[in-house]
């Protein structure tokens, strides 16, 4: 694997941990009024698990190598598609965290996705490529 990729693969892990604990801290700090407004109570505890679920997909995909995240989520396997990834996971958080933590997760997150995509334009990437265990090694 060449030191840009795993540089790559290393960054993608990082932000996948990031919102997982982003994801984390919303779920355990959101208020949650099931008599009044059930329906935006639900659809606040759906987003925040899709969120996780969605971090934890990437982190699957990119610390052990696991192939079914990229087969179900083909955008997460090029260095455009994972930033354009990225910065959806960013944008979820920057909607429901207004706090210091979300400021600085959707930040980072959003800039980590802006230099993938960069750099997978500047690479002139044609296909989709696999992660490589880095924590099963």
């Amino acid at each position: 694997m060449r030191p840009i990729q795993k540089l790559h693969q290393v960054f993608m892990m990082l932000c996948s941990l990031v919102d997982m604990a982003a994801a984390g801290y919303l779920f355990a700090t959101a208020s949650y009024n099931f008599e009044s407004n059930l329906r935006y109570t639900v659809a606040q505890l759906v987003v925040f698990a899709a969120l996780f679920g969605l971090s934890l997909l990437l982190f699957l995909a990119t610390s052990f190598g696991a192939s079914k995240p990229l087969r179900w989520f083909g955008i997460m396997g090029s260095f455009t598609g994972s930033g354009l990834y990225v910065i959806y996971l960013a944008l979820l958080v920057s909607f429901y965290e207004g706090g210091s933590f979300g400021t600085f997760a959707s930040i980072s997150l959003g800039c980590v996705g802006v230099l993938s995509i960069l750099l997978g334009l500047a690479w002139h990437e044609k296909d989709t490529s696999s992660y490589y265990g880095l924590l099963s090694d």
